[in-house]
């Protein structure tokens, strides 16, 4: 079985990420044939940094529709060489996503992680927060900040530590999205 998961802890340190790349390279010499790159895109967790660093070095980025009835061993690998498999970052990392190739994501520390994505939907934007907006419009605009640009008012502190961070609908959500 040619599967093989790596997670990587990035803030935004390419350094990291580049070192870990060599790894994958060395690891596609060890399997005599290339193997996909697969990269788990994870929210505000590095994202934008780690797409730069691939673009540099893979030009090509393959959807799930390109590589869904791709058979890696039928592929030339000059296309494996110069493309990378990204999966959204609302998509799950299936099982037969990963049997295709190296998988590779970021993480963040979940404190942070939660408080980043609480102040992101507090600006009115992202996909969590038309999400609760659709499904419970009130408890929403009750668990959000108000007080921009920092939402750090008191008011908006306990929203986030009262309403927002103990509510089940929050409660495991990292964790889904992987």
């Amino acid at each position: 079985k040619r599967t093989t998961i790596f997670s990587c802890i990035l803030a935004t340190n390419s350094v990291l990420f580049q070192k870990n790349l060599l790894l994958f390279e060395k690891m596609s010499n060890i399997t005599q044939s290339p193997l996909l790159l697969i990269f788990k895109h994870n929210p505000k967790a590095a994202g934008g940094s780690i797409f730069d660093v691939l673009k540099e070095i893979k030009p090509k980025t393959l959807l799930r529709r390109d590589v869904k009835a791709m058979n890696i061993s039928m592929v030339e690998s000059e296309t494996i060489n110069k493309s990378y498999f990204r999966i959204h970052e609302f998509d799950k990392l299936r099982t037969e996503d990963s049997e295709k190739g190296f998988v590779i994501s970021s993480m963040r520390e979940p404190c942070s992680h939660y408080l980043s994505l609480w102040s992101y939907g507090s600006t009115k934007t992202g996909g969590l927060f038309w999400d609760m907006m659709k499904n419970d419009r009130n408890w929403t605009l009750s668990a959000y900040g108000k007080n921009a640009p920092l939402f750090d008012s008191d008011e908006d502190i306990a929203s986030f530590r009262d309403i927002w961070l103990k509510d089940e609908k929050i409660l495991g959500f990292l964790a889904q999205r992987f």
